[in-house]
């Protein structure tokens, strides 16, 4: 990233740098961003088993470790946060999405639970909130 341009990410994308060269790489990275089309709010992570098998690859990916720890979050938030959809959620690395802060935090950088967090701007329909658009006095308690 340009720093004039970009001075937010770059300097974030700095320090992450740095945490990871001493050592202190951090065990959890979240984007947050609004959705216009879906609903409730939920989770885009980086899987390397999950890309691999929905592209149809022919690597095995029986024999290939990965912490299924990177779902963990996903799980709490489902069951504490009523607007929150683990069914939602999705793992999947798509070629188009490589340049985004959660695939370059992973992939560069090395944080397995690296994520974008997307909260709806479409309402829910699930829960409590269910089709109903969010209020302000509502948003301390949906996630």
């Amino acid at each position: 990233p340009d720093p004039n341009l970009s001075p937010t990410i770059y300097h974030t994308k700095g320090f992450l740098y740095y945490l990871n060269s001493i050592g202190r790489t951090p065990l959890v990275f979240c984007d947050y961003h609004g959705h216009s089309r879906k609903k409730n709010v939920f989770l885009y992570g980086c899987s390397m088993k999950e890309t691999l098998w929905q592209s149809g690859s022919p690597i095995n990916t029986v024999s290939l470790k990965e912490d299924p720890g990177y779902r963990t979050i996903a799980k709490t938030l489902d069951r504490i946060a009523p607007a929150f959809s683990f069914n939602s959620c999705n793992y999947l690395v798509e070629k188009s999405r490589a340049s985004t802060a959660r695939v370059v935090v992973w992939r560069e950088i090395g944080v397995l639970r690296s994520y974008t967090m997307e909260s709806t701007y479409n309402g829910c329909n699930q829960g409590i909130y269910k089709v109903s658009h969010f209020r302000l006095m509502d948003v301390k308690y949906t996630v």
